[in-house]
């Protein structure tokens, strides 16, 4: 479903595709997404919303799709985040913000994503980061003008980089 100009998806799409396990709607024109897009996605390993004009997203966006491993958002006008936008994402390994608008990360946006591995927030216009850092490898690359990290430490299993900061 990438590349087809759409604008929106309609509550409940996916709700008889249970079986989808890559749904890719990447390079599209999707502005706004309704809270229920993505009801019935259960065993989804992988969403691509990457290149479309999201600005915003429902807090309970991704409440059904607990069994993701990556979510690509890059490229896209997010601005801000809900604090608990990815709280049900216990699985994801690989979160990909790059290219956005974001001037902050919440504290305790990341807090329940223990699996995850890759954190690709480059090119937005970040300032702060408040990061809770629990079995992950950090990426932060250039393009973001940070005047203070906040780090605070529980149970670190692998912390293994930070990039051109």
């Amino acid at each position: 479903m990438s590349s087809n100009k759409l604008r929106t998806l309609p509550e409940n799409l996916f709700l008889s595709n249970g079986h989808l396990v890559l749904l890719d709607l990447s390079s599209n024109r999707i502005s706004l997404l309704p809270p229920g897009a993505f009801h019935g996605l259960g065993n989804l390993d992988e969403l691509l919303l990457g290149e479309n004009r999201l600005a915003g997203l429902p807090v309970s966006i991704f409440r059904d799709t607990i069994n993701l491993k990556r979510l690509a958002l890059e490229e896209n006008r997010l601005k801000e985040l809900p604090n608990d936008i990815f709280k049900d994402l216990t699985s994801l390994k690989e979160l990909n913000m790059r290219n956005n608008r974001l001037t902050e990360l919440p504290k305790g946006l990341l807090l329940t994503l223990a699996q995850l591995e890759i954190l690709e927030i480059s090119s937005n216009r970040i300032s702060c980061v408040n990061i809770i850092y629990i079995n992950f490898n950090f990426i932060l690359k250039n393009y973001n003008v940070i005047k203070s990290i906040y780090n605070i430490f529980m149970h670190i299993i692998k912390f293994q980089k930070v990039i051109s900061l």
